[in-house]
């Protein structure tokens, strides 16, 4: 969607909350080691997009900023409401992980691509 917009800026992008995907997924990414790599690799790609993109696309983020709000509002109370549950407490310790994962990645990325940013 963010190279889309950046080469058609007039595109209208749609999403349609009522469709369902259906995803196979091998065994091997079923584990919070795969989960807590990806999370960090996550963190990485949106430092490396929006140093490229930053200047391009207004807020290349956004919609990350925007489920970041939906975590913190919406799936960490709901956690905390059944913090007497084992389940719960396990789901919220690994979307606190994945957050920080996430944030590491990025914070690394930065760093890393800041050499990235077009020239001005």
């Amino acid at each position: 969607c963010l190279r889309i917009k950046a080469l058609v800026p007039d595109s209208i992008i749609l999403h349609e909350p009522g469709a369902v995907v259906l995803h196979k997924i091998a065994p091997s990414r079923a584990t919070l080691k795969y989960v807590f790599s990806f999370c960090f690799q996550e963190g990485l790609n949106r430092a490396k997009i929006e140093t490229k993109l930053g200047n391009l696309v207004d807020d290349p983020l956004g919609n990350e900023r925007l489920f970041l709000r939906r975590v913190a509002f919406r799936s960490v109370p709901q956690r905390l409401r059944g913090i007497y549950r084992p389940a719960n407490v396990a789901q919220l310790g690994v979307i606190i992980s994945n957050v920080m994962l996430i944030g590491m990645g990025y914070v690394l990325g930065k760093i890393r691509y800041r050499n990235l940013a077009p020239k001005q």
